[in-house]
């Protein structure tokens, strides 16, 4: 069966649409997993801060400063792992 120019003009267009719709959704999906990782990180810094503040106190500014600077959940997991065993926030290693 032979595709009239404007059939095929329409099918084409069908294609490329498809084809940007799942790219879009390709993106959709990739943003939302970083937003969620952030999301995720920004929670485990807060207990974390808690936990050290229930452990050992006020904590200094700094000791603040570098919990947010931590963007990665892995090394925010042991650290917040770490607080159960250490004994001073020396310790931690929080560079």
């Amino acid at each position: 069966m032979l595709m009239t120019w404007s059939e095929r003009l329409k099918a084409e267009g069908k294609q490329e649409g498809l084809r940007r719709v799942e790219q879009e959704r390709k993106l959709g999906k990739q943003e939302g997993l970083r937003l969620g990782k952030q999301e995720g990180a920004r929670s485990l810094q807060q207990v974390l801060l808690r936990q050290l503040t229930q452990r050992f106190g006020p904590l200094p500014e700094s000791v603040h400063q570098k919990v947010e600077a931590i963007s990665s959940l892995p090394r925010l997991t042991r650290l917040a792992e770490q607080v159960l065993t250490v004994s001073s926030l020396r310790e931690l290693r929080l560079r």
